[in-house]
């Protein structure tokens, strides 16, 4: 056994730390002995030897990308490089209960499967979605990941196999989920991605997917061409039902329940946006009575709220994938384009409290006291 075979067996592989392993001549660029199974190519080589030499001091702090896998560099010096595959952190918690449960642990890092695009998450909202589950009240789908978050923001690292649409990495992207949004990477089929519109930050991306396309569902698609009833819109959901129906002029009445108190400023946009606060007559829950105000009131359609579970509400989280690209794809040509004008009434998310991922916990407690009017967002991965 040569000299360089016996410290590939004994000095590498025999620790039971490594994996695979393979011992290059540098300057030669070829491969002089290496791990069963573990076939290095000319071009890896150039990948692994180009990569390390030019920025050694990059590839320590950022890792390597290496054979469509990203790698976390453990240790480098001039003559070596050793690295593991790369994990992540991301919001876990071993048992149903209180926030006090959530922390951040380390977790594989997932890949992008036939048409999936990988997301570098940015920033992902909190939603009561996530408070339930965290209760042990709202299980992900079959196949969802059991990571909470139903929207992200983010960059495109990679995308795979038979993805047949825009994205490339590096591209700034939001995403509606079914999970695993609360992580710093996140898997999501490539017609679930939609672009941040001009002018908009991450965080206010993160701010988009699951509040807008509920509202953009109900109103555009179960409820399309109706004048409406939204009971329960206090919250998150409040501006964005308004801001979607004032888009084509409907005419909406608002029964304000619960969440936060509603600013002068915001009410002032609902009046003129042809709404009428009802306050207290909207305060049974029943759909009956619901129903029969709708009929005296003259609404063509009365929408129970998403909270509520009625028949007519549907939680994204929950739908069909395919028809949840559909919905995507429609609201990014109709309602999409008017965030990204600078000009009065142009449509913005409405972000209350932006707490960095290490305070989950504190972000769960903040919205179980209904302290906010808009989103609370997690930012994930600070952004310049």
């Amino acid at each position: 056994m040569s000299s360089v075979q016996n410290l590939l067996l004994e000095s590498l592989l025999g620790t039971k730390h490594v994996d695979n392993a393979a011992i290059i001549k540098i300057h030669a660029r070829t491969v002089l002995v290496s791990s069963p199974g573990f076939n290095i190519s000319p071009s890896d080589i150039r990948v692994l030897v180009n990569g390390f030499s030019k920025n050694p001091v990059q590839v320590r702090r950022d890792g390597l990308y290496f054979r469509e896998k990203d790698y976390k560099c453990v240790r480098a010096d001039e003559r070596s490089l050793y690295a593991k595959k790369r994990i992540m952190l991301a919001v876990h918690f071993d048992q149903p209960g209180g926030p006090e449960n959530l922390y951040l642990k380390e977790v594989a890092k997932p890949e992008p499967g036939p048409g999936e695009v990988l997301l570098k998450v940015a920033a992902s909202a909190l939603n009561r979605a996530d408070v339930l589950q965290r209760w042990g009240q709202y299980s992900p789908p079959p196949g969802a990941s059991n990571i909470l978050g139903l929207e992200a923001s983010g960059h495109v690292v990679t995308v795979g196999p038979g993805c047949q649409g825009p994205w490339k990495a590096g591209h700034s992207a939001m995403a509606l989920l079914a999970g695993g949004g609360q992580a710093e990477y996140v898997t999501v089929p490539e017609g679930h991605l939609m672009p941040v519109p001009k002018g908009l930050t991450l965080i206010q991306a993160a701010a988009i997917p699951e509040a807008w396309l509920t509202a953009f569902q109900l109103l555009h698609v179960i409820g399309a061409g109706a004048n409406v009833i939204l009971d329960c819109v206090g919250g998150s959901y409040w501006e964005k039902n308004v801001a979607c129906l004032a888009l084509d002029g409907r005419w909406v009445l608002y029964g304000l329940l619960g969440g936060a108190e509603v600013h002068g400023e915001l009410l002032s946009k609902l009046l003129t946006k042809r709404g009428s606060l009802l306050t207290s007559l909207l305060r049974s829950r029943d759909k009956k009575t619901i129903s029969g105000m709708g009929k005296v009131l003259g609404c063509g359609a009365c929408l129970w709220s998403p909270r509520h579970r009625g028949p007519e509400a549907t939680w994204a989280r929950a739908l069909p994938q395919n028809y949840k690209a559909e919905l995507v794809a429609a609201f990014t040509q109709q309602i999409l384009p008017h965030f990204a004008q600078d000009e009065p009434g142009s449509l913005r998310p409405v972000v209350d409290t932006v707490f960095p991922l290490k305070q989950v916990a504190e972000a769960h407690v903040y919205m179980e006291q209904n302290k906010n009017l808009g989103k609370i967002v997690l930012e994930v991965t600070p952004v310049p």
